[in-house]
């Protein structure tokens, strides 16, 4: 068996290295239900860890160009599902951990846009305990889930032809996890309580191209994420757990004008 290897050439006048995973390769990859996964799918980089071990805070998130780092605790600040993104990008500075002090990277979500193609889908998931073994230890503190259910839908075509178009998509998710019950005196092996989760996402998306070199994107998304018994390990009474809320309205316009060769007028508002 031969390996072989190629080093990574740094240039020291560009040092920037990237790379785009287009929607082709996500359909045909094996990857998870979270959009920031998706990271993975570029070599050297993970979710919140991009080429030199940096934390969440050390990259900067964005959705279609546009600046979408969570204010508060750093990393992404919307998830959209990956069924809504055409492509992801994955930047860096690639040097080697010989030069050092490079962390961090950029990553640009591109969600689909409208075509002049009608084009719609309706998509539906579920999962149950029921059908499901545990892998759930009586000494463990961890949890499963007991039941799942997904529905998620989206359209897109054209309102003017070869001029102005749009995309709507939307998701409603439901996830329950149960916990072993370390109670004292407990006679069942699960805890009779259950986190609930909900999830609505929606994402709507208009493209205007007034001419070939310029173009206009507006996009709005809100996401309602409720969790009831939020905090459950098993450890605590229904009572001790929390209920969360947290409604979130994003909203971007980003308008590009190319004039000549290396001449490019961008605007973007969000």
């Amino acid at each position: 068996v031969a390996v072989v290897s190629t080093p990574i050439a740094i240039s020291r006048v560009d040092t920037e290295f990237s790379t785009t995973v287009e929607r082709e390769a996500i359909r045909a990859l094996p990857v998870g239900l979270e959009a920031r996964d998706l990271v993975a799918l570029t070599p050297g980089a993970r979710p919140s860890h991009v080429w030199g071990g940096a934390t969440a805070q050390a990259n900067n998130y964005q959705i279609d160009g546009v600046s979408a780092n969570h204010p508060g605790l750093g990393g992404d600040l919307i998830q959209p599902s990956i069924n809504w993104i055409e492509s992801i990008e994955v930047r860096g500075l690639g040097a080697g951990a010989e030069h050092g002090n490079f962390q961090g990277g950029l990553i640009n979500v591109i969600t689909k846009s409208g075509t002049n193609d009608f084009q719609g889908a309706l998509r539906m998931s579920g999962e149950s305990h029921q059908f499901n073994a545990s892998a759930l230890d009586p000494s463990e503190i961890g949890s499963e889930v007991a039941t799942r259910y997904d529905v998620e839908g989206e359209v897109r075509g054209p309102i003017v032809r070869d001029r102005l178009f749009y995309y709507l998509a939307g998701q409603y998710l439901r996830r329950d996890a149960r916990f072993t019950n370390h109670l004292p005196a407990a006679e069942d092996f699960y805890s009779p309580t259950l986190e609930e989760r909900t999830e609505g996402k929606f994402f709507g998306k208009l493209s205007w191209r007034p001419a070939s070199s310029h173009g206009l994107e507006a996009s709005v998304a809100r996401l309602e994420n409720r969790t009831e018994h939020w905090g459950l390990s098993g450890y605590e009474a229904p009572d001790a757990t929390l209920r969360v809320n947290a409604p979130t309205t994003s909203y971007s316009a980003a308008w590009t004008s190319a004039f000549g060769d290396g001449n490019l007028l961008e605007a973007k508002l969000a």
